[in-house]
């Protein structure tokens, strides 16, 4: 059995860590805290990679309507996904949040705190 990398496996999932994180305001995308990196809600897509030792919380949104209750199982999606790329260091814990608009007419924003590998402090 070969070993993929983050960046394969995250290839054949259709994403790529390639890009710029771009802040739309008066705000920065990640933020630093020894090694606790605190990102800012994204809308569909991932931004640059950063070497990580573990992925501790995800916070998921959910553009809906007030009758909509499934905002778990739409999280659900990103939660499988980092734990295909990271593998048990994607294991968080998560809030799955129901809300009536989002930036961009996003139909989902997520935001992450995350342990940086200690490669990079």
């Amino acid at each position: 059995m070969t070993v993929q990398s983050r960046d394969q496996i995250a290839a054949e999932l259709g994403h790529s860590f390639a890009g710029e994180i771009l802040a739309g305001g008066h705000y920065v995308p990640i933020v630093r805290d020894g090694r606790t990196l605190y990102t800012s809600g994204q809308v569909p897509r991932v931004g640059d990679q950063v070497s990580l030792d573990k992925v501790l919380r995800v916070g998921v949104f959910i553009q809906c309507t007030a009758d909509f209750t499934q905002q778990s199982e739409v999280a659900d999606a990103a939660s499988d996904l980092l734990h295909r790329v990271f593998g048990d260091a994607g294991v968080h814990v998560r809030t799955a949040v129901g809300v009536y608009a989002l930036p961009k007419n996003a139909s989902v924003e997520l935001e992450m705190t995350v342990a940086a590998g200690r490669d990079a402090a």
